[in-house]
């Protein structure tokens, strides 16, 4: 156990070692699941093959299912055609209560356990991806979406089944995306990367991640694409340690 006493600073942070579990681990489960679930389409290909032949609509085609709901916002898409053809005009926000529906036949404790008996050390799962939707009854409201959260707590069962099971739990956080409050089609990769919103965005998300760590105490915080400009992430390194 490591005893050590470190400072908010970038210096001292950098001296904390990997924790030994981790190096142990090996292998863990990256759970992404959501909204975009649903209707779990995307264009088949590589996203590099895509950057390299079709840039300036790169992320149009991202083959990923949770790029759905900017790809749906040009009907030239694959994904466009898809959603009109399966879900006719209906917006994406349609699909939550299609995703709260489908969680009555939840169980974490089963997942867990398949996690578990294929050997998992670990497990992450999103708690909020680009769709800003969380899967937490947080109590930070979207000032851009209506309740756009869970009230079951998927994030707080999964924690104490995967920990039941003896394996150490992880959250990932979007971060640097959130199309709730910045809701203009992203065609680039820079575009993608560079649409980390402003506003009262950093003090939403300043807020969720510090709810998040107080609330779950994650071994693994995981963050994507980037921070909210000027925001310093040291506070919640230190809230981890």
């Amino acid at each position: 156990m490591n005893n050590t006493t470190y400072q908010p600073t970038k210096e001292s942070l950098n001296t904390h070692p990997v924790p030994e579990w981790f190096e142990d681990a090996k292998f863990g489960v990256f759970i992404h699941w959501g909204l975009y679930s649903i209707p779990g389409f995307a264009p088949l290909g590589s996203l590099a093959e895509t950057l390299k032949t079709d840039y300036d609509r790169a992320m149009l085609n991202y083959p990923y299912a949770e790029g759905y709901w900017n790809a749906i916002k040009d009907p030239n898409t694959p994904s466009a055609q898809y959603h009109k053809e399966k879900y006719g005009s209906m917006p994406y926000q349609g699909f939550k209560q299609m995703f709260i529906d489908g969680l009555k036949k939840w169980d974490p404790s089963a997942w867990a356990k398949i996690f578990s008996d294929a050997g998992a050390k670990y497990v992450v799962i999103v708690s909020k991806h680009h769709d800003g939707y969380c899967l937490w009854p947080t109590e930070v409201k979207n000032p851009h979406e209506q309740d756009w959260f869970s009230k079951r707590d998927i994030i707080g069962e999964l924690a104490e089944a995967v920990r039941k099971e003896g394996m150490r739990f992880g959250i990932y956080y979007s971060g640097g995306i959130d199309w709730t409050f910045r809701r203009r089609i992203s065609r680039t990769f820079m575009d993608y990367s560079f649409s980390t919103p402003g506003g009262d965005y950093p003090a939403y998300a300043d807020a969720q991640v510090r709810e998040l760590i107080e609330r779950y105490h994650p071994d693994i915080l995981w963050n994507d694409i980037c921070w909210p400009t000027n925001q310093d992430a040291i506070p919640f390194v230190c809230l981890l340690l």
